[in-house]
């Protein structure tokens, strides 16, 4: 007869801690399920620190949607604030990414995330883009106006005569002594809205005849026989109003030349907001009505979606506009 062998207890092998979180994230498990991932590394998308789809938050995997950049087939994919933007929206190539509108690089997450604000041709709009896709060196912290010895000082990864440049909507994304104009720069294929310093004092929105007396370089035709300095402009609401042929006559925000800027007049019966009914031009501020199909509605010109007023109920969208695309306010 066989002799028992002796009882033994089960040997544990003691796994060290730093060997244990090198391995990546830890699991804990209830009642045979598997519970949230811990993780160290905030704000990680997917393998190795968390499971596909999720993001580390606050020591935790979640499936809280994709970060900015990644790529996406709907706005449902990305983290909130991020949409999901298709360039071919915009008239250009390539794969849809989590993203947002912009007016400046500033407006696109942390520089890690190597976003930047991007103008397409074309178009009188700026989204946040991959800035190794437009060729751009990997963003840095430098705003417009900061000194720079490369692209990659700057949150534009765009390095121009020693200076950052970035784009703008308005004055208050630019130093103290410039302000919204137009030029050329690398920040485009064309003109576009940059920070810099005034060539002229005569203000916006002033009467013209010629560029050069305007402070932001752009003297626009809006009528026979009157011209007015073009400034830039994110609604109707930021155009105010002129004198003109002896009457006071709104100005409106529009696109010219691939750029959104206050450079129509309207009458001084135009006075409809964004979602106002209407069935006519004349009805609205922004001098245009239209109809998707549930009826006529003011729309105007957007820089993102707080151009739209009611965020619940209009989104800033590209949309067909003459031969190319502008960004307008649409019915969600």
């Amino acid at each position: 007869m066989a002799t028992p062998r002796p009882h033994r207890s089960p040997r544990w092998r003691v796994i060290p801690v730093a060997t244990f979180l090198a391995l990546g994230a830890c699991s804990t498990i209830f009642d045979g399920e598997l519970g949230a991932i811990r993780c160290e590394q905030e704000g990680a998308y997917g393998p190795p620190a968390c499971r596909e789809g999720e993001t580390c938050v606050e020591g935790a995997c979640a499936a809280v949607g994709a970060p900015v950049g990644a790529s996406c087939q709907s706005d449902d994919d990305c983290r909130q604030p991020w949409r999901c933007l298709d360039p071919t929206d915009f008239g250009q190539s390539g794969e849809p990414v989590c993203s947002q509108l912009c007016c400046a690089s500033t407006e696109c997450g942390p520089p890690a995330a190597g976003l930047v604000c991007w103008s397409p041709s074309g178009g009188g709009g700026s989204l946040c883009w991959p800035a190794q896709a437009l060729g751009r060196q990997d963003p840095g912290e430098g705003r417009s106006g900061d000194s720079c010895a490369s692209g990659g000082d700057c949150r534009s990864g765009l390095c121009d005569g020693g200076t950052c440049i970035d784009g703008c909507c308005d004055g208050s994304y630019c130093p103290g002594d410039e302000l919204c104009r137009i030029k050329n720069s690398p920040l485009a294929d064309g003109e576009s809205w940059t920070c810099g310093s005034p060539p002229t004092s005569i203000p916006p929105v002033e009467t013209c005849n010629t560029i050069d007396d305007c402070a932001t370089a752009k003297c626009v035709p809006v009528e026979e026989e009157i011209a007015i300095c073009a400034s830039p402009c994110c609604s109707s609401d930021d155009c105010g109003s002129i004198i003109a042929l002896g009457m006071k006559q709104p100005v409106a925000c529009t696109q010219i030349d691939g750029l959104r800027a206050c450079a129509a007049l309207v009458p001084i019966t135009a006075t409809g907001s964004v979602g106002a009914a209407c069935s006519s031009d004349t009805q609205c501020r922004s001098g245009w009505c239209v109809d998707d199909g549930d009826g006529g509605y003011c729309t105007d010109m957007c820089c993102t979606d707080s151009s739209c007023g009611d965020v619940s109920a209009f989104s800033c969208e590209p949309r067909p506009f003459a031969d190319s695309w502008a960004l307008r306010c649409v019915r969600r």
